[in-house]
């Protein structure tokens, strides 16, 4: 009678303990204690078979502020291995559309339209405000699972940063899945960002950006991506990523973005940001699932990797991906020179020094660009800097080049060659064959009284200091 007594309690207790349903919002489920004396009521944590049948499907619409409703389509999926799913395109014409921005919560700068930065996109956005959550964030910790589906003529971009997948808070991702047009050729990389003197970068000691997998793997089938996370400011942040069931990511540290806590929002689909204006954007298709979510695996998970540390199985395939050469290859490239620099633009015509432009240089593996924050010209429109390219080599000599107007009269634009070094922390260039503007041929001539036939350009910079 005592163990009939005992039994009741033991069932009452567990009945009690779950009447409320899980954490994540499911029922608890029913099983025999080890001993067969009575019922365990058990949220999924630990049950694979249970973890699977909690996950939810996050809440999205399509970005229409940003993207163009022709590009988007919710269709039966054409390989027949799920019922429906979102097909998102992109073109080669950068996004006019002009975008509210909210510069009260701003603490960088953005450009007012995708065409600011020549980026195309395609994305659906999370309602993170919608979900009942205790604001607009993820839960500290959640797991993710969504497929993607590339085709077989899916491109690799010449410049530029593709995103197939990222977790935003409305100025720059806090994580992202990249790959960087041109300079990576198809690897795909896990990202975390930061807010770096007023602007967004991925790169830095304090930013991550570890090989996942390539596009070239990814074409022709479906990949499946399910991801652990931990969101947190600081080191004890967590990202595990399984590829198709193999562990690709095992990363501990940051995975918010400072000062941009209070945010985070998932975004999927195709991103094509930031493209050089010389190089043509190629036209690109894609298929996705809607993301799913859960407080436990969605799927079975084996760890192969040892998330104490940073690391990935990933390995590039050498004959795959070839490292790409600098445009302007001066030698080998060294990681010391790499930081911010503060620049000015001044010309040394025979009338004597004058400044025309303030800006800023970034200088990250060899490689020299110009940031797009601090940009001032007064002889020609500030897109000229968009057409900077430089290298530094491992003596910290540099060589440059730019399309510039550097004088305020009528005279086109010409490509400006600079060279110069870190000792002398000084680039200089010629602007060669200055022409002005004839109103009666209505063509530009040569005119040697009106300016001599060159003149010096000169870049003065210095290291930034935070």
């Amino acid at each position: 009678m005592k163990n009939l007594l005992l039994i009741l309690v033991f069932s009452l207790l567990s009945i009690q303990s779950f009447a409320g349903g899980c954490p994540d919002g499911s029922e608890p489920v029913k099983s025999i204690s080890a001993d067969g004396t009575y019922f365990v009521y058990n949220c999924s944590a630990g049950n694979e078979k249970a973890s699977s049948s909690t996950a939810k499907s996050l809440k999205f619409e399509l970005d229409t502020t940003n993207g163009k409703l022709e590009d988007y389509s919710y269709i039966t999926d054409p390989t027949g291995k799920f019922n429906k799913v979102h097909k998102f395109t992109t073109g080669s014409e950068c996004g006019s559309k002009t975008r509210d921005i909210d510069w009260d919560n701003m603490v960088g700068e953005m450009e007012t339209s995708d065409c600011g930065e020549n980026s195309v996109r395609s994305q659906m956005v999370e309602q993170v405000w919608e979900d009942n959550r205790p604001g607009d964030i993820q839960p500290n910790q959640q797991w993710y699972s969504w497929d993607v589906y590339l085709p077989n003529d899916f491109p690799i971009q010449d410049s530029g940063k593709l995103l197939l997948g990222e977790f935003h808070n409305s100025e720059c991702p806090h994580i992202a899945f990249t790959s960087q047009g041109g300079e990576d050729n198809g690897v795909l990389h896990f990202t975390t960002q930061k807010l770096w003197d007023g602007d967004c970068a991925d790169y830095g000691e304090d930013t991550s950006k570890i090989p996942i997998t390539q596009i070239q793997d990814m074409r022709g089938k479906w990949t499946n991506f399910h991801l652990e996370m931990k969101w947190e400011n600081n080191e004890t942040g967590l990202a595990n990523l399984w590829l198709n069931g193999k562990q690709v990511l095992a990363y501990k540290g940051r995975t918010l973005t400072l000062q941009k806590e209070n945010l985070n929002f998932m975004l999927f689909g195709l991103y094509q940001c930031c493209n050089d204006r010389d190089k043509v954007i190629k036209p690109a298709m894609a298929y996705f699932t809607t993301p799913k979510t859960s407080m436990n695996p969605i799927t079975p998970v084996e760890v192969t990797l040892d998330n104490t540390k940073t690391s990935s199985s990933f390995k590039v395939k050498s004959k795959a991906v070839k490292p790409l050469e600098p445009i302007k290859k001066v030698g080998e490239a060294a990681n010391n020179f790499d930081g911010s620099y503060a620049l000015i633009i001044r010309t040394e015509p025979t009338d004597g020094q004058k400044n025309i432009g303030t800006a800023q240089f970034i200088i990250k593996d060899g490689k020299i660009s110009i940031a797009r924050k601090y940009r001032y010209l007064s002889t020609s429109a500030i897109s000229s800097y968009d057409t900077f390219e430089g290298v530094i080599d491992k003596e910290g000599n540099i060589k440059a080049s730019i399309e510039l107007n550097p004088i305020m009269d009528m005279v086109e634009p010409k490509t400006i060659k600079f060279s110069g070094s870190m000792d002398s922390l000084q680039l200089r260039g010629k602007f060669e064959d200055i022409k002005s503007w004839d109103n009666n041929t209505k063509e530009y001539v040569l005119d040697e009284n009106f300016y001599p036939s060159f003149f010096d350009v000169i870049i003065d910079f210095k290291k930034e200091n935070y």
